[in-house]
């Protein structure tokens, strides 16, 4: 069984890892308290001492089905007092931060250039033939 500070440690780790991550405290001095992980002004994540809280859409019934507890605005609860971390925590955290962080942060850090191109009225073709344009002088 890994430590608590193991568990809090690689959670950091895969939190931070996206842009534009501050962290600080919810619910200070209380027995709720956690710390936060936040992108722009929302939180994405909330650690405890117990058990980490994220957002989820589309992984829902996949962290279901993984003994994750979901409620119905779509925040999910896992314990880690096992200190078991599930592999899928990685793509959880990253869902979480997708789904709170303001668009365009979104869609500069989450979405591969093709894919940016067609959600911009463009096709991926278009966008490539308009980037090897030689300049106008």
């Amino acid at each position: 069984m890994a430590k608590a500070r193991d568990v809090a440690a690689e959670v950091a780790r895969l939190a931070t890892r996206h842009d534009g991550v501050t962290v600080g405290v919810a619910c200070a001095g209380t027995a709720v308290e956690s710390r936060t992980y936040r992108v722009g002004d929302k939180a994405f994540l909330f650690v405890g001492k117990r058990d980490l809280r994220f957002k989820l859409d589309g992984s829902v019934a996949a962290a279901t089905a993984a003994g994750v507890d979901v409620g119905k605005g779509g925040w999910a609860k896992l314990s880690i007092e096992s200190g078991r971390l599930p592999r899928q925590l990685d793509a959880w955290i990253a869902e979480s931060y997708q789904l709170m962080a303001p668009p365009a942060v979104v869609t500069v850090v989450s979405k591969p250039r093709r894919q940016a191109a067609a959600s911009s009225g463009r096709t991926a073709k278009t966008a490539a033939r308009r980037r090897s344009r030689p300049a106008n002088d």
